[in-house]
């Protein structure tokens, strides 16, 4: 009986830290995205520094999470290693930001990307692979370990607890997805599945490709870290150590947990 860790944006950022934080907990790692070579970049650098796993226990699936009809394929076709895995372990990171935009100048095209991707994709995706998870039951006096639990954290922001101007679509979708993911942990916590958000301020990841390069040697680049209480912007890891704290702590649900330097106090 396997415990599995299936991480969405598994290809870079945030998604790439969590595998190479946590991969070395969990016997099977499945790394989802829409670029495949990005997620074999990230499957190398798990086999390079967890002497656990081999070429058979990291998984990738290229899957656009935009589609139903492609998630639906997907986890058919993890069929076979999820229907007698003790444990499932899932973070939806994948998500996409084009930056600041005022509401005026949006159009729904933008908003149907943000609401499918940053939305329908976690939702879609969590519904189909909850039939895999069995039902777990509080053992008296037993330490819990990853096998005694399934766990699920989404991935959302800190637009999504505070209002940001020109975050319209992005922060809607991200507050959605916070309440969602109280609502489920709510229905789902009797069955040992547990429901937690993690929400990062801002990381230097490639979601923030908009920052160039000139950008960050600039005055802008500098204001930005200066105005985290921490002085500096997150990094991947920062957000990976949350991800991997919520997964591994056994009386914690429904919960949203801030990482973002302090600047949203």
């Amino acid at each position: 009986m396997k415990n599995v860790l299936i991480i969405t944006g598994g290809g870079s950022g945030i998604g790439q830290a969590t595998g190479l934080e946590m991969g070395k907990l969990f016997d099977l790692v499945i790394l989802v995205g829409r670029n495949v070579d990005k997620l074999k970049v990230t499957k190398e650098r798990i086999l390079k520094t967890s002497s656990k796993h081999n070429l058979d226990s990291v998984l990738v699936y290229a899957c656009d999470l935009a589609v139903e009809s492609n998630i639906v394929t997907m986890v058919q076709q993890m069929d076979l290693v999820l229907k007698d895995c003790s444990s499932i372990s899932l973070i939806n990171n994948a998500g996409i930001y084009y930056g600041s935009e005022n509401f005026a100048d949006s159009s729904a095209e933008s908003w149907q990307e943000y609401f499918q991707i940053n939305l329908m994709g976690a939702i879609n995706l969590t519904r189909l692979l909850l039939p895999y998870m069995k039902a777990k039951s509080f053992k008296p006096g037993v330490t819990l370990g990853l096998g005694d639990y399934h766990c699920i954290v989404n991935v959302a922001s800190t637009a999504g607890t505070r209002v940001i101007s020109g975050l319209s679509a992005y922060g809607s979708l991200k507050a959605a997805l916070i309440y969602w993911s109280k609502a489920i942990a709510l229905e789902l916590g009797p069955k040992y599945i547990r429901v937690n958000v993690v929400a990062p301020g801002l990381v230097d990841t490639p979601i923030h490709d908009f920052y160039s390069e000139k950008d960050k040697s600039s005055n802008h680049y500098t204001q930005a870290n200066k105005a985290q209480v921490l002085q500096r912007i997150g990094q991947p890891k920062d957000v990976a150590e949350a991800i991997k704290y919520l997964c591994t702590t056994p009386w914690v649900t429904g919960s949203t947990l801030t990482v973002d330097g302090g600047i949203s106090i």
